[in-house]
């Protein structure tokens, strides 16, 4: 028998819900009305929850479920139908429709007859029907996307089918889309809310206030895997303060990151993940700048549709930042590459954002770069500005950070200092410059 025939139970069971499920009203409110539309895409980073998610809403909807889990195996187009086939016919052999006489090769799926004849024997069925494939971003083959198309867009009313995926998907379904006929939820609809996260920690022990949630949701940006972490790492403690020093030393979520998130690119891109993870915001242009790569769009788009932590800052795309955790993963490895090789990638962003405009995160980045000296000439160039905004705290930060042989004690910076830490109210401190 060839492998390709060769169907895995265990990869068409429901996967099971644990007894500390946090019931989640606003996705329930909204996957309730799931049989409304042919297809439901959900996409977001690993440990979101996307599973678990339509698990527990699938379980309690009294609809006829199959499941698909599907892993790297899978990409092959006969290999895909053939589990899809296997998956509808679990649940449905004891009613009066039937898939034993269908054959499955690369010219039946590339010519579609073959999802022809399963959209002719599903629209037999007298209930609805849902179909979820679990793990879709393993899915890279053009033949079992086109036919999959093919498929949803012409599925029977009383049968919908749920993707769930790390990466975007683009089925090239703009007519449904048009239609209304597709519904998308991504990481920023599936993270967990300050009530849900109150939930989440009580029904494990564990009673938060309203500052200390506050504090999980910053951290974690309700990321389900990281609330589960953290759980552990709280287990005994009371300080919940102290709990960013337990955590990120923690090797769980190192690991974690390490297999579902970083080990999966190739080392261009890892060495692009690192190098960037100093800057709390960042755009190709920028990251061209910092790490020397040409093709910084390309890796940016690649690491947006694979939802690889990292989040959109605006509609355009240019914009993006790294979610709170990863950042903080990322920069212990950037740490590994050594002192000297972090300040010249914090002088590259100080050149950028000079040349670009950006004069304020300039000046801090060749502040942090040590490169004190472009610093403080670039300092003046921005003094009256910042004076006149307000930005007084700021300013006094950077002068407090120059050592003292780059501005020599000379008047002008004396002069300033004193009347910055004046209009601060330090007049002890001024009186000193």
């Amino acid at each position: 028998m060839n492998d390709e025939n060769i169907i895995i139970k265990t990869k068409l069971n429901i996967p099971g819900i644990s007894k500390n499920f946090v019931a989640r009203k606003n996705i329930e409110q909204k996957l309730k009305y799931i049989t409304d539309y042919k297809l439901t895409i959900l996409t977001a980073p690993a440990g979101y929850g996307k599973t678990t998610t339509a698990a527990s809403i699938l379980s309690k909807s009294g609809l006829l479920i199959a499941w698909f889990s599907l892993d790297n195996e899978d990409n092959d187009p006969v290999r895909f139908w053939n589990y899809i086939l296997a998956a509808l016919a679990e649940k449905i052999s004891s009613l009066k429709v039937g898939f034993d006489d269908l054959s499955v090769n690369r010219e039946l799926i590339e010519s579609n007859i073959l999802a022809g004849l399963i959209i002719n024997q599903l629209d037999l069925l007298q209930n609805k029907m849902v179909l979820v494939l679990d793990d879709f971003h393993f899915i890279t083959n053009e033949i079992i996307d086109r036919s999959l198309a093919y498929f949803v867009q012409h599925m029977p009313d009383n049968f919908s089918l749920i993707i769930l995926s790390r990466r975007e998907i683009d089925l090239k379904l703009t007519n449904m889309y048009s239609k209304q006929q597709v519904m998308k939820l991504d990481g920023s609809e599936l993270a967990f809310n300050m009530d849900e996260i109150e939930k989440f920690y009580r029904q494990r022990g564990t009673r938060l206030s309203l500052e200390e949630v506050s504090l999980m949701q910053n951290y974690t940006e309700g990321w389900a895997a990281g609330l589960v972490l953290a759980s552990l790492a709280m287990e005994g403690q009371k300080d919940i303060h102290g709990l960013s020093r337990r955590f990120l030393g923690s090797m769980q979520i190192d690991r974690l990151l390490d297999e579902e998130v970083f080990d999966h690119w190739p080392d261009e891109i890892k060495d692009f993940l690192v190098c960037a993870s100093f800057l709390e915001r960042f755009s190709a242009s920028l990251c061209q700048a910092v790490t020397g790569l040409k093709d910084c769009a390309d890796i940016l788009r690649k690491l947006s549709e694979s939802n690889s932590f990292i989040i959109p800052l605006d509609q355009q795309g240019e914009w993006y930042r790294y979610h709170h955790l990863f950042a903080e993963y990322l920069q212990k490895r950037l740490a590994e590459k050594g002192r000297e090789y972090s300040l010249s990638l914090y002088r590259n962003a100080g050149q950028w954002y000079w040349d670009n405009g950006f004069k304020n995160e300039a000046v801090d980045a060749f502040i942090k770069g040590e490169d004190f000296k472009k610093a403080l000439d670039l300092y003046w160039h921005v003094y009256i500005e910042m004076s006149r905004k307000g930005q007084i705290p700021t300013m006094l930060k950077w002068l407090g950070s120059i050592p003292a042989k780059y501005h020599k004690n000379g008047p002008a910076f004396c002069f300033t200092y004193a009347y910055l830490l004046t209009m601060d109210n330090q007049l002890e401190a001024a009186q000193k410059w």
